[in-house]
């Protein structure tokens, strides 16, 4: 891969320094004269005798007027004894009551706002690099201007992938290879719902391009190992493999890019997907538009890669006089062409194929018709599918539009919230409702600011380019400002999916912000009606407990890699969180992998106005939670952070994750019981932490920042191992959306599952179980280098 320019971590670390350090003074010479820094001690250095002859005097006098009081007593001391108010006094006015600022906070929250900045976030095409999505980030940058914010426009040039031609959409076709006809045509304009002009047409980034690439299909279920060895056990026939085929396979249970690494180690030529209206319909009639299950005409729009960032530029920060090596992107990319098609679309292909019929627990509950495997259709041996994928890549300008507020004590540590702003569909919950709750988050802390409160650390806003296209915005500004970012960031909290249900709140992310968490739930008010006199803490608590009898709370969520919270955690080690509030997951028979709408054109701001939050009061909530987080985050001197929870979590995921595949994990249990004895040591140190003494409560906190870091691994072979570096958290392979605790084991052990071969997860036990006790040596003051 040849990348041209100078990307070194030194060089973004100057970069970031010249943008947001108000406190940094250079030193300069000119015509032979040392200015500043170096000028001011040359001075001193010269004028010392005169220095100390000046605090001498200062000091006698200041023993001279303490011995007169002395003698006359203190005139001023008895007139306040005798006097109960004094007026007009300028020289000792009273005291300004304290301001309540969290208080503050939530007063200045509205829905109608919220209501505003989401209809205007959610109203036409806004994908990266289209017309809608620069015009919204000039409207963030206005604003957050006029809120009082310093506001940096940060561009990048990266490589995104888009159809061709929208004129000539990906498309799915039956050919008859002897006649030379098309026996059936499936495209995908823009008509699964009405929606804005300008809109792409419905695709997968990052597929392979291929417009002439002929195959037999082959059903392969949902594409999951299991799927494969039940084909390579039961199918005895030599046809029936996937070699050489396009793979047929309904999407619910992995994510897509899963599924098309697998069919690719398969050897399939192509893959064509679909979403399973048993678990995105729940029902058997096509839903209607006005629920919030997917019409089977529906089309999802997930990226077929399973990396982030820009993929022309792994690990360096895509700036304008980069370039990247295009041929170089067969070695990160999906090789085999990939088209997610409609249910209705799909149901017609899979009748339509040879026998044998697809056994039970390979057909959805939905069909009454029967769907067969094949590979190729039943009709003619000459009939075959043509798939016509015209997705190409392209050189865009995205940019960040960075908004600061500078800490007026510890200036040099940065508390970061931020979303996505684009869409490659409408775009309503995600990120629709997260763009809306980082504008009123944004603007009332602007008013904040009009009643003289300035946060103690800096605040930093950012609304991110080219989430939808694999976090690539977030990822590049991380990448840029990498080295900055493990010395001096205290968390990061995530907006990107607001609001998806009505359910409850919830949190994906780490165990160190969990104190900070419950508190900020114990502020709000739950906001559905029937709750009357309970709190978001307690509905949570309810709804998602961590299920430990002796402490019972709120349950944490493993986070995953489909948030911009990705880079963040697993590049740079800063401790963060994903805030949502969501739906029931377990609803009908199957469990809901996401909101059902996601990534389709039916993700409308209708949808969400009537069918999730039509008075915004959720929004509200989740905004004002938020608040609370970054406010406790930015304004405490002692960081609100517990180890404890942490290294609690360790223990409880290794106990789990042994039991679940009775797997020896006594390597990785010993270390965790060492990481929390120095947990426990730590706190006991936190806890008597004088926090008026500087040095003391700056160590303090460092070290509690440098937990999340120490969980950072730096091998790995292919890129994906490469970028996820963290060992506690990472993406399941067995889950579309989640995450799953210790994902170099729970994937292996997964996989081995299903295999028999644990040659993997015992390459990596070993590994799990130093870097936990790098990260209890962290804690320890007394560990020798």
């Amino acid at each position: 891969m040849a990348i041209e320019g100078n990307h070194n971590s030194g060089a973004a670390y100057l970069r970031f320094a010249e943008e947001m350090d108000s406190d940094m003074v250079e030193v300069q010479v000119d015509n032979g004269k040392v200015k500043g820094l170096a000028a001011v001690r040359l001075w001193i250095l010269e004028n010392w005798r005169t220095i100390l002859g000046i605090i001498m005097a200062f000091l006698l006098l200041g023993i001279g007027i303490i011995i007169g009081h002395a003698i006359r007593g203190n005139p001023i001391r008895s007139k306040a004894k005798t006097c109960q108010c004094v007026t007009n006094n300028t020289a000792n006015p009273p005291a300004r009551p304290q301001m309540n600022v969290t208080q503050l906070y939530q007063d200045f929250i509205s829905t109608e706002k919220l209501q505003e900045y989401f209809k205007k976030f959610t109203t036409g095409a806004h994908y990266a690099g289209s017309p809608g999505n620069k015009e919204h980030a000039g409207y963030i940058s206005d604003q957050w201007k006029s809120f009082g914010f310093e506001v940096h426009e940060k561009a990048y040039t990266v490589t995104l992938s888009r159809p061709k031609n929208n004129n000539a959409p990906n498309r799915i076709q039956v050919v008859d290879t002897t006649t030379q006809t098309i026996v059936n045509n499936y495209n995908f304009p823009i008509n699964e719902a009405t929606v804005e002009v300008g809109m792409l047409p419905a695709f997968n980034p990052y597929t392979a391009n291929n417009d002439s690439l002929v195959g037999d299909p082959f059903f392969v279920n949902f594409g999951r190992l299991e799927d494969f060895d039940f084909i390579r056990r039961t199918m005895i026939s030599e046809k029936m493999n996937v070699k050489d085929r396009i793979c047929i396979a309904r999407l619910g249970v992995m994510p897509l890019s899963r599924l098309v690494s697998n069919c690719k180690n398969e050897g399939a030529i192509g893959v064509v997907a679909f979403p399973d209206p048993a678990i995105y319909g729940q029902g058997g009639d096509n839903p209607k538009e006005d629920t919030w299950w997917l019409p089977f005409d529906g089309v999802i729009r997930d990226s077929a890669r399973n990396t982030y960032g820009d993929p022309g530029s792994p690990f360096f920060p895509s700036l304008d006089d980069s370039s990247a090596d295009l041929e170089s992107l067969r070695d990160v990319l999906p090789s085999i062409p990939v088209q997610v098609i409609s249910y209705d679309d799909a149901r017609a292909i899979l009748r339509s194929l040879k026998s044998p019929p697809a056994p039970p627990h390979f057909h959805s509950n939905v069909s009454i018709h029967q769907w067969h495997m094949g590979p190729g259709f039943h009709n003619s041996d000459t009939w075959h599918m043509h798939m016509i994928i015209n997705t190409t890549f392209t050189s865009e300008k995205i940019t960040n539009i960075i908004g600061v507020m500078k800490g007026s004590v510890e200036p040099d540590r940065y508390v970061i919230v931020g979303n996505h702003r684009d869409s490659l569909a409408s775009g309503a919950v995600e990120p629709g409702t997260g763009s809306a709750c980082l504008m009123e988050l944004a603007r009332a802390l602007g008013q904040l600011k009009t009643q003289g409160w300035k946060p103690r650390r800096t605040i930093i806003l950012a609304s991110w380019d080219a989430g939808e296209d694999g976090h690539i915005g977030s990822t590049e500004w991380v990448e840029e400002h990498l080295e900055i970012l493990h010395e001096r960031a205290v968390a990061y909290i995530n907006l990107d999916e607001a609001v998806s249900g009505t359910h409850t709140f919830t949190a994906e992310g780490s165990p160190l912000l969990a104190k900070v968490l419950y508190q900020a739930t114990q502020k709000i008010d739950c906001p559905d009606t029937g709750h009357t006199n309970m709190l978001v803490y307690d509905n949570w608590l309810q709804k998602r407990p961590n299920g430990d009898s002796n402490e019972p709370l709120p349950r944490m969520e493993p986070p995953g890699t489909t948030s911009d919270l990705t880079p963040f955690l697993h590049l740079a080690g800063v401790p963060s969180v994903d805030l949502r509030y969501v739906y029931d997951e377990d609803v009908g028979e199957m469990t809901v992998p996401t909101y059902p709408l996601m990534h389709t054109a039916y993700d409308t701001a209708d949808y969400v106005i009537k069918q999730v939050d039509p008075d915004f009061t959720i929004h509200a909530a989740v905004t004002k939670i938020a608040g609370e987080v970054l406010l406790e985050l930015a304004d405490s001197k002692l960081l609100p952070v517990v180890v404890d929870y942490y290294a609690d979590e360790v223990i409880k995921y290794a106990s789990e994750l042994g039991i679940k595949y009775d797997a020896d994990l006594s390597s990785v249990t010993a270390a965790a019981t060492e990481f929390d004895e120095a947990a426990h040591k730590f706190q006991l140190v936190v806890d008597r932490v004088n926090v008026s003494i500087p040095f003391e409560l700056r160590d303090v906190n460092d070290k509690l920042m440098a937990v999340e870091r120490a969980f950072l691994s730096h091998g790995g072979m292919t890129l994906q191992e490469q970028q996820l570096r963290h060992v506690i958290y990472g993406p399941s392979v067995g889950h579309p959306y989640k995450g799953v605790a210790f994902p170099m084991l729970a994937n292996t052990l997964f996989t081995a599952n299903v295999t028999g071969d644990n040659a993997e997860f015992r390459k990596h036990l070993p590994h799990v179980a130093n870097m936990i006790k790098v990260a209890a040596k962290v804690l320890d003051d007394t560990t020798a280098l």
